[in-house]
């Protein structure tokens, strides 16, 4: 039997047929016992900063018909939500901080430096974001059994726009943005306790992989060897259990 590569593409979607394509894949693809609806997807977005991102590949019988087969949708959160969903989105580090604490043996890894956010009533407010989310990271590394994924901060949430600019970031530019996020982790969690990520293929929207990595190796050049080695292979290798 021979097995080829599947190509995926990364295309962006409109609000109306992001929702109509979210929901077939929901009912078709996913094995979840709750479906969401076209129509509940365009009342969570329709008011909102919203992303809508789609993994499209050639169907096997067909490699001239290309569709989407994953998606992924990030939007702007609010100070007072209404939808408790949503506003437990807003206190989530507050909750893996009580979660760490409760369950002292479970291993818990937060995504893209516990997720800052820089749009809707969040934009332009930099200063009064890293005043509330300084706090919370420190009282999370605290934590022994919590760990942190750096990276994702390409994406559209952080409020960093590489995607508006009219030219692809270089990796200075992201190491520029980044390194306020990188190096406070690092500070707390150590590098036994952090790893990067890529956070591929929705970071492909804003940047390349290289100059992603690139900038990654830049912020960790004045780090020792050992540390190095655990923030771009240690540490996964060991949450994750993996052989190498």
């Amino acid at each position: 039997m021979i097995v080829s590569a599947v190509e995926y593409f990364l295309k962006q979607y409109g609000l109306q047929q992001g929702a109509l394509e979210i929901q077939y894949i929901e009912e078709f693809f996913l094995d979840f016992p709750r479906k969401k609806t076209a129509a509940e997807v365009i009342s969570r977005l329709n008011d909102r900063d919203h992303q809508i991102l789609m993994a499209e590949a050639s169907l096997p019988d067909d490699p001239g018909t290309v569709v989407p087969v994953s998606f992924k949708v990030a939007h702007e959160l609010r100070l007072n939500e209404r939808d408790p969903k949503l506003a437990d989105l807003v206190a989530q580090l507050d909750d893996v901080v009580e979660i760490c604490q409760r369950f002292p043996d479970l291993k818990v890894i937060s995504n893209h430096v516990g997720g800052p956010i820089g749009i809707g009533p969040y934009a332009g407010r930099r200063d009064e974001m890293l005043q509330a989310w300084r706090p919370r990271i420190a009282a999370l590394a605290q934590c022994p059994n919590a760990f942190m994924k750096i990276g994702g901060m390409a994406m559209r949430y952080s409020g960093l726009r590489f995607r508006d600019a009219t030219v692809p970031p270089s990796s200075d530019a992201l190491v520029d943005s980044w390194k306020t996020y990188v190096e406070f982790c690092i500070e707390h969690f150590g590098p036994n306790r952090c790893m990067f990520e890529s956070n591929f293929p929705v970071d492909k929207a804003m940047c390349s992989y290289p100059v992603l990595w690139n900038g990654f190796k830049r912020i960790a050049a004045g780090a020792s060897a050992d540390e190095r080695r655990a923030l771009f292979h240690d540490t996964a290798a060991r949450f994750y259990r993996i052989q190498t």
